[in-house]
């Protein structure tokens, strides 16, 4: 129940900032629709498999990583979306210690999700999720290296998505 509350709160989130969201300051258009899939599908997986029950673990990684993509929407704003977009550069919040905290707590919550497979099936599945957020993160960045700022950010804010390690 709690993984499907988060889940729920995090998608009533997404579709409001997504209403409101301010329009790009570019028009060039990145289509990344396939690397998006993990995280799109995560709702459908945990909305459309309602027996899944979590170990405590699982349910921990999974509401920390809810947590964090909550609190990067949050601070996205205006300029949220799902596909990669040059409307505004966000430094606040979770922004400032990475630039990529959303796909951070993404993975976390795959990592809740494929907790309770098997060791070498949770691993292919990470490691596909890995893949699929490095390549989002770059067609993101390209995109947003049109902003004047944002080498400037790159620059202060040096790691994508741990901190020390990328």
């Amino acid at each position: 129940m709690p993984v499907t509350l988060g889940v729920v709160t995090l998608h009533v989130v997404m579709a409001g900032l997504l209403l409101f969201r301010l329009p790009e300051r570019s028009p060039a258009r990145v289509v990344m629709w396939l690397p998006a899939l993990p995280s799109l599908a995560l709702g459908a997986i945990v909305g459309g498999w309602p027996e899944l029950t979590f170990a405590p673990v699982a349910t921990a990684l999974f509401a920390l990583g809810a947590l964090g993509t909550l609190l990067s929407m949050l601070a996205l704003g205006r300029s949220f979306a799902v596909l990669p977009g040059a409307r505004q550069l966000v430094a606040r919040g979770p922004y400032r210690i990475v630039r990529h905290p959303m796909y951070a707590s993404e993975a976390l919550m795959f990592a809740g999700l494929v907790l309770h497979l098997p060791a070498l099936v949770a691993a292919g599945l990470m490691a596909l999720v890995v893949l699929a957020l490095a390549w989002r993160i770059a067609a993101e960045e390209r995109v947003l290296a049109m902003l004047p700022e944002h080498a400037e950010y790159v620059a202060r804010v040096r790691h994508r998505l741990v901190p020390l390690v990328w």
